[in-house]
C-alpha cells in the first residue's frame, strides 16, 4: 500500500479479528476461550438458579396438591363413615322391626296352638263319657263271659280313669297333660 498503512488482504477484511503475529493469534484464541468459559459458567449458574427456583416452586405446588388430596380424602372418608353409620342405623331399625314382627307372629302361632289344644282337649273330654259307656258295656258283656276277661276290663277302666283325671288336671292348669 501507499504510505505507512499496512496492506490488508480479503481474509483480513472478512475475519472477526485480525492479528499481526502467531503469538497474538494464540493469545486471542486463549482470551476467546476464557471469555467463552466465563459465559458458560454464567449461563450454568443462571440455569442452576432457575432450576432451583423451578424445583422449589414444583415442591410447593406438590405440597399444595398433597394437602388438597389429603383434605378431600379426609372429607370423603368422613362422608363414607357418616353414610355407613346411617346405613347401619337403618339396618338396626329394620332388624328390630323384623324381630317385633316375628315375636307377634310367634305369639299368634302360640295362641293358635293353645286354641287348637283346648279344642282337642274339649273334644277328648266330650268323648270320654261315650268311651266309658262303651267300656262299661263291654265289661258287662265280659262279666257274663268269665272272670278272666273281667281283669282286662278292670285294666281298661283304670286307664280310662287316669285319662279322665289327667284331662281334669289339664283343664285346671290350662295345659294339656301327656298321660
Amino acid at each position: 500500500g501507499i504510505g505507512h498503512e499496512r496492506d490488508n488482504t480479503v481474509l483480513d477484511e472478512v475475519a472477526h479479528a485480525r492479528y499481526d503475529t502467531p503469538s497474538k493469534v494464540i493469545a486471542g484464541i486463549e482470551q476467546r476461550i476464557v471469555q467463552r468459559v466465563g459465559e458458560v459458567k454464567a449461563n450454568f449458574e443462571q440455569v442452576s438458579s432457575l432450576a432451583v427456583r423451578r424445583s422449589q416452586a414444583a415442591k410447593e405446588q406438590a405440597g399444595k396438591f398433597e394437602m388438597t388430596v389429603r383434605s378431600k380424602a379426609l372429607r370423603h372418608l368422613a362422608q363414607g363413615k357418616q353414610a355407613a353409620s346411617e346405613h347401619l342405623a337403618a339396618i338396626r331399625i329394620e332388624a328390630l322391626q323384623c324381630v317385633r314382627r316375628a315375636a307377634e307372629q310367634s305369639q299368634g302361632a302360640l295362641q293358635s296352638v293353645k286354641t287348637q289344644a283346648a279344642t282337642q282337649l274339649a273334644d277328648a273330654r266330650a268323648g270320654v263319657p261315650a268311651l266309658r259307656s262303651q267300656i262299661d258295656v263291654r265289661c258287662a258283656e265280659r262279666r257274663y263271659f268269665g272272670a278272666r276277661r273281667a281283669r282286662g276290663c278292670a285294666r281298661q277302666a283304670d286307664q280310662l280313669r287316669r285319662i279322665g283325671r289327667s284331662l281334669n288336671v289339664g283343664q285346671a292348669t290350662g295345659a294339656p297333660s301327656n298321660n
